[in-house]
């Protein structure tokens, strides 16, 4: 007979991250779909003193010459530049443009003078407004500077962006009035070839830095390949030692001469041959990632420049088997003259490295064995020194220059000449003529020529981008070509780019990254930025030089909106809430502090936040967050331009301000991404929100409170109850609070400092009999409880019982308080009554410590501002100071208190869509079944599940919440869920009615009433409780059974953890709650009575028709199996608790009914059993489960199955057998998860929940 069976799942959790923004696209792809029309850079005009003119290609408008030439063609005495071509606008609107100058000039945008000007001292000019369009605009600039301050910078502001210099990528001119650029290069190769070593050219700059130095010549490198290279005839382009085409002799004789020169190497370095070892292929990624090919070509991947450090291939005929370690780790101990910058290696990358550039290896003939004999030596030396090579490789103050002309005439720039002793470059025809045009040319020395020859010398650009520049980004599509194991992390190959870095970083900041003086801000690039070997002249100009470039002088005409006049504790918190995914998302990108983001893709990773002023101006801040694009090109980062709603009076500015201050404050930890639910209202009060209510554990800043309740009203306003010290323990505004796991464990935590902390752990309320202070007793574990709660309009009413000791008599006062928003929002209305208070007696509520300010009717609490929070007391006649705190009198009409705060109420003013489109979908888990998994999303956890009267599923969850389930349609499935906001801890067992539920969790048996089926409880009351709980997460209590005469069966499980005797009490047994009646002292409608003991995990508990109790328990410690047990009053079951252990008699051991096999099962936890309800059985007039009627239903969380367990009783003894009875890997389709809970609905289906969730 075909069966139905109906499965309901909880599908396993993803966790989503939302704060991706798709990126403010600019308009880089229309700049390089621009035809031959036009090309970047202005055209600029530059004539000096004495009439002499050149035209040259300027990327932008920013220079500073303090006195000095621009341009090493002109004399430094007064110039006049003219500059022409055309301004891309990129948008069409309202236009300013500024300039930052010393001198007099004018400058024209499409025809019309936009700016006019005329000063000595440098300082702002400005244009009015001016209506630009979307195009490539006419424009020319007419200059000359002042006498000694010569400084020409412009920028502008537009369309939807800040004050910003007019880049590169905005600055074009027609392709044929492109000048020539030979001089520049030029001078580079001037500068590359050493040629200042052996001429007299004092305008050329720094060049490349002495060659190669001998000292150690012999250690490091092989005399067969000296000789090689100095016989060589082979002149290649790129190569910046020249050719000389000696005899063979004569390089052996200079071989010799440099071997005889040679030192032992004094310092201690890693020795031996290291490239035996490495794994070559590693070495290459490593090669390939790190930023090698940047300067070096290897395998065809790299470009040759003007300074680069080499092609590597067959670099393993140069260098001995010492040189690899030494080179890598102490690079002066090879060449005291090297340009290699130090990387930060470990010696298995070092060994994997050498093993790549050596070709894993490969063995390399014996090294020439060469004659060191004293003539040999001795004309050596004379060879050395005729061809001049002390002038490249050791410093000669004494040499004497060659004259200049032959250089460019018929010097070594045309090629050797064997009989003058002169070497040989290889030039093309070309280049040959740049060089002339340089040496020919250079009058004078410019402002900037020792840092941009420094920034050119050491590659800088050739890593980093740079305006046009793109660094080693144009050599990422080789990399990955050659090495495609790395397109994974292709992102992480380019180091950040350098646009505005000078305006970006304090100066101390780019001498510290320059000097390499930390590890970084990015440590998930694969690219790394050594250190380079530089002076502190050399640091100072570089730096000097980025800061001249692209840094905004102060004191621009631009608007500048105020910091927000909000209080400092309401800023911090809504900079708090602003750096998460609930305002501008920061974290799902950044780290800040310990917080890192989760699953943020490589090319959106950005660095780390915290403390960002220490290196990061404030000023490049504003500007970049607004439109990063503008500054660094299809940036990832989103453009800010939108204010959060609900938050700082939804002002941009002020939430930036928020931000940037929030960044900045020492120690800040945001709140941690990834929660898995959190708990909030909106914060606007015409949406008439119910009050959130939390009493499952907690955490608040490092203390757990194990017996809360964390009340949250719509106006954003918390307050947090510890029940077992009857204190409130915190205040806050913003969410209520934000569950999370770890490992097994779920738990919830506030997400923000709170403003109030309980004044001392004594209770809140205290009664003063006769002058003494008489504290509430500890019932159990704690001095009080929650009896009942209940919604009221605008907040919520709780219910609670203190203990007295008034002479050796126990006194119960019944406690009622309300909180509520207050008229106008901010803040919280406290009432206070009691019933109970003996006469004589005064019962009195702590409100804070001394340290708070009493004055009339306000207690003014200590808080970073000073004065934005306090209570107002209206009738204040029954403060008294006792001891340390300020108290009052809780009257007979009651105590009202008013929390009040000048801090606006942020809001979460948007509603989360929901979520649609989850269809039902069939498993084939059960032959000759239909499973059916319901159509709802993946936030259950079921751990109960019963019927109301009218046919609506009852599911709690293992997260807190109670759900209730309808089928809307009527096609037989439920498909519509109704969340009940309650959070409760761990329930895990529920019974329906009409107008209430039974539910039982961690702490209590409560009754839960939706008189209105609204989905609100509107009142809770608690039913039974009394067992110990901590904050063990496993601390579940499971039901519910009923019995005869209204009784209730639960479990409880064990406890294996050190606690005290209260927090052990009733763990690991069945409970039997008997109905009682209620009492002033006591209102709880049932009372407790032990059935059995020794349970471990009694997850699963079920009664068949015959009033016969089961329960289930997990293998582990003590229990080799998982068990199914029938439960007889007095049975113990042989699990003993941590406090019972060797403290008492292990009771007799009741076997069990049936022992589950291991380990086809681990975790056997709900239970039911098949029996066909009474209206089917009836309407059908047969059973719904055939053979199987009667059988239990076992779930089975680890191995994802469903098992069968089958009864006989023999006497008074159950026995039985368990059987799988779904397939664990089905042929087709999904599994079951991870079963949990089931029950038999009214239909006569079989209905399961599951998790896979941790816990």
């Amino acid at each position: 007979m075909r069966q139905l069976f109906t499965l309901i799942f909880s599908l396993v959790f993803t966790l989503i991250v939302i704060g991706d923004h798709p990126v403010n696209a600019q308009s880089d792809e229309a700049l390089e779909a621009i035809s031959d029309e036009f090309v970047p850079g202005l055209v600029g005009h530059y004539v000096d003193s004495t009439g002499k003119t050149i035209t040259r290609k300027d990327d932008a408008i920013s220079f500073k010459w303090a006195g000095l030439s621009p341009d090493q063609r002109l004399t430094a005495a007064g110039f006049r530049a003219i500059w022409t071509g055309f301004l891309f606008t990129q948008a069409q609107g309202a236009f300013r443009i500024h300039a930052y100058v010393s001198g007099k000039g004018v400058v024209e945008i499409d025809g019309e003078v936009a700016l006019e000007f005329d000063q000595e001292e440098p300082g702002w000019v400005a244009s009015d407004p001016i209506q630009l369009e979307f195009d490539w605009l006419p424009f020319s600039a007419d200059f000359r500077p002042s006498a000694e301050n010569g400084v020409f910078k412009l920028f502008w502001q537009g369309p939807g962006f800040q004050l910003e210099p007019i880049s590169a990528r905005s600055w074009f001119h027609s392709p044929d009035k492109t000048p020539a650029g030979g001089f520049d290069t030029g001078r580079e190769l001037v500068q590359s070839l050493r040629c200042a070593r052996c001429h007299d050219l004092p305008n050329s700059g720094i060049d490349a830095g002495l060659a190669p130095d001998f000292s150690h010549v012999s250690s490091f490198v092989r005399k067969d390949w000296i000789i090689s290279r100095l016989t060589s005839s082979k002149m290649t382009v790129g190569q910046k030692m020249p050719a000389f085409e000696m005899t063979d002799d004569d390089a052996t004789a200079v071989a010799a001469f440099l071997m005889s020169q040679s030192k032992p190497v004094e310092e201690d370095l890693p020795a031996g041959d290291v490239k035996k070892s490495g794994d070559a292929e590693s070495g290459k990624l490593t090669f390939m990632s790190i930023g090698c090919v940047a300067c070096h070509q290897k395998d065809g991947v790299g470009d040759s420049t003007t300074f680069d450090g080499g092609l590597l291939d067959n670099i393993n005929k140069k260098r001995t088997p010492d040189f690899w370690k030494a080179w890598f780790t102490q690079p002066d101990s090879v060449n005291k003259n090297h340009r290699m910058p130090l990387f930060k290696l470990s010696d298995e990358e070092v060994t994997n490295l050498v093993a790549f550039l050596t070709d894993a290896g490969k063995e390399q003939p014996a090294d020439k064995d060469i004659e060191l004999s004293d003539e040999v030596v001795r004309r050596g030396k004379i060879l050395f020194e005729s061809h001049s090579c002390t002038s490249c490789h050791e410093k000669n103050e004494e040499r004497r220059p060659i004259d200049i002309s032959v250089l460019h005439q018929s010097g070594c720039v045309s090629g050797i000449q064997r009989k003058t002793i002169q070497p040989g470059f290889k030039l093309d025809k070309q280049q040959q003529e740049m060089i002339a045009q340089f040496v020919t040319n250079a009058v004078t020395p410019t402002s900037e020529q020792t840092s941009h020859d420094l920034l050119q010398m050491n590659n800088c650009l050739q890593c980093h981008a740079r305006d046009a520049n793109k660094g080693i980004g144009d050599q990422l599509d080789a990399v990955l070509n050659s090495s495609p194991d790395l397109a994974d992390v292709a992102a992480a190959l380019a180091p950040p780019s350098l646009n505005s870095v000078g305006d970006k970083l304090h100066n101390a900041a780019i001498e510290k990254t320059i000097r390499r003086d930390d590890d970084g801000h990015r440590p998930w690039l694969r690219v790394r930025m050594p250190k380079f070997n530089l002076s502190d002249s050399e640091v100072a100009s570089l730096v000097k030089y980025l800061v001249d470039r692209d840094r905004i002088p102060d004191g621009a005409d631009v608007i500048h909106v105020p910091q927000s006049a909000k209080p400092q504790t309401e800023q911090e918190q809504a900079g708090s809430r602003l750096v998460t995914t609930d305002g501008f998302g920061c974290t799902s990108c950044h780290q800040i502090g310990s917080v890192i983001p989760p699953k943020a893709p490589l090319n959106a990773k950005g660095p780390n936040l915290s403390g960002l002023s220490s290196r990061i101006r404030k000023q490049w801040f504003d500007r970049w967050v607004r439109n990063p694009a503008r500054i660094v090109p299809r940036m990832e980062m989103p453009s800010v331009k939108l204010a959060v709603r609900g938050v700082l009076d939804d002002q941009i500015d002020h939430q930036l301000h928020a931000v940037w201050d929030i960044l900045n404050k020492p120690g800040f930890e945001p709140p941690k991404p990834g929660a898995v639910r959190t708990v909030r209202r909106s914060g606007i009060l015409e949406r008439n929100e119910t009050a959130a209510i939390l009493t499952d554990v907690i955490r608040d800043n490092g203390i757990q409170y194990i017996k809360p309740a964390v009340i949250g009203l719509t106006n954003r306003h918390n307050l947090l109850l510890n029940l077992q010290e009857n204190q409130i323990a915190g205040w806050w505004q913003g969410d209520v609070a934000r569950q999370r796991t770890a490992g097994k464990t779920w738990y919830w935590e506030t997400p923000t400092e709170s403003w109030l902390r309980p004044s001392d752990v004594l209770s809140d309320v205290f009664l003063e009999m006769d002058g003494n202070v008489i504290e509430p007793l500890r019932i159990g574990q704690f001095l009080t409880e929650l009896d009942a709660w209940k919604q009221i309009e605008g907040g919520i009413e709780i219910d609670h019982r203190l203990t007295f000791d008034i002479a050796n008599k126990k006194t119960v006062i019944r406690v009622r308080q309300q909180f509520k928003v207050p008229d106008d929002g901010k803040g919280i209305v406290r009432r206070i009554a009691a019933q109970g208070i003996p006469e004589g007696g005064i019962l009195r509520v702590r409100m804070c410590s001394s340290d708070a300010k009493f004055k009339d009717t306000r207690i003014t609490l200590p808080d970073a501002d000073g004065q934005s929070l306090w209570i107002d007391v209206p009738d204040p006649t029954g403060y008294k100071l006792v001891g340390a705190s300020h108290t009052l009198r809780i009257a007979e009409t009651g105590l009202l208190l008013n929390y009040k705060t000048a801090f606006e109420t942020d809001r979460f003013p948007v509603i989360p869509p929901v979520i649609d489109g989850v269809k039902p979908q069939l498993l084939h888990v059960i032959p000759g079944a239909t499973v059916t998994r319901l159509p709802f999303s993946d936030e259950f956890m079921p751990t109960g599940l019963d019927w109301n009267d009218e046919g609506d599923l009852l599911v709690t969850s293992l997260k807190g919440r109670i759900w209730r389930l309808s089928d809307s349609d009527n096609d037989g499935l439920s498909d519509k869920a109704i969340t009940y906001d309650d959070e409760l801890a761990a329930p895990f067992g529920i019974q329906a009615s009409t107008e209430y539920v039974d539910v039982i969790n961690k702490y209590a048996l409560l009754r839960m009433f939706d008189r209105d089926s609204d989905g609100v409880f509107e009142e809770v009351k608690t039913l039974a409780s009394g067992w110990g709980h901590t904050a063990d997460y496993h601390d579940w209590t499971v039901g519910l059974v009923t019995g005869e005469n209204g009784v209730l069966f639960v479990t409880t499980c064990c406890e294996q953890d050190k606690r005290s005797l209260a927090a052990a009490n009733l763990r690991g047994k069945v409970l039997k709650l008997i109905p009682r009646e209620p009492t002033f002292d006591d209102p709880r409608l049932y009372r407790i009575e032990v059935v059995t003991g020794g349970h471990r995990f009694p997850v699963g508990i079920a009664a068949n028709k015959d009033r016969e109790l089961f329960v289930t328990d997990n293998q582990g410690n003590w229990n080799p199996f998982n068990e199914l047990n029938h439960v007889k009053q007095g049975s113990h079951f042989g699990f003993i608790n941590s406090t019972e252990r060797g403290k008492i008699e292990p009771p007799p051991l009741v076997a069990p009914t049936i022992d589950i096999p291991h380990p086809w099962t681990r975790s056997v936890n709900g239970i039911c059993f098949l029996e066909t309800p009474k209206a089917v059985l009836e309407r059908d007039q047969l059973n719904a489960f055939g053979p199987f009627e009667g059988h239990l239903i076992g779930c089975e969380y680890d191995t994802r199955r469903l098992i069968r367990m089958s009864l006989q009783k023999v006497g008074d003894v159950y026995q039985g057998a368990a059987y799988p009875f779904t397939y664990n890997e089905p042929k087709q389709g999904d599994p079951l998860l991870g079963p949990l809970a089931c029950a038999v609905g009214p239909d006569g289906h079989l209905y399961v929940g599951c998790i896979r969730d941790s816990g």
